[in-house]
C-alpha cells in the first residue's frame, strides 16, 4: 500500500470509528467531469458504490427552468466536477475499507 493510500485508509478508518455518517465525499485535485464520470465508472465495475452527492442547484431542473446557469457559479461547478461519494458506516470492516481504497486509487490513477 503506498503512502498516499495508506492515508487515505487512516483517515476513512478514523471517521467510521468516531463517526455516524453514509457518504466520505472526495475530491479529485485536477480532474474534469468527464474524467471523473470514468473513476466512477471503473469503481461501480468493482462493486462499490459510488456517486456524485452534492449537485449544485443550477445543474437541476428546477432552477435550470428558472433561468439559472451553472456557468454562473463556476466555484460550485468546480467543486462539483471533481467529487464522488463512497460508502462509509460504522460496519465496514478494515478488509472492506482497504478493499474501497485500492479500487478507488487504482481507478484515479488509470485515469490521470
Amino acid at each position: 500500500m503506498n503512502l498516499k493510500i495508506g492515508l487515505l485508509f487512516l483517515r476513512i478508518s478514523q471517521v467510521t470509528s468516531n463517526l455516524h455518517c453514509h457518504i466520505y465525499a472526495l475530491r479529485i485535485k485536477d480532474i474534469s467531469e468527464a474524467q471523473r464520470d470514468e473513476v466512477i465508472n471503473l469503481i461501480s465495475e468493482k462493486n462499490i458504490a459510488v456517486n456524485v452527492h452534492f449537485q449544485p442547484l443550477p445543474l437541476l431542473s428546477v432552477f435550470k427552468n428558472m433561468g439559472y446557469n451553472i456557468e454562473d457559479f463556476p466555484v460550485a461547478y468546480n467543486q462539483y466536477k471533481n467529487e464522488i461519494s463512497l460508502p462509509i458506516y460504522p460496519q465496514l470492516k478494515a478488509k472492506e475499507i482497504e478493499y474501497i481504497v485500492q479500487v478507488v486509487s487504482n481507478s484515479i490513477e488509470k485515469i490521470l
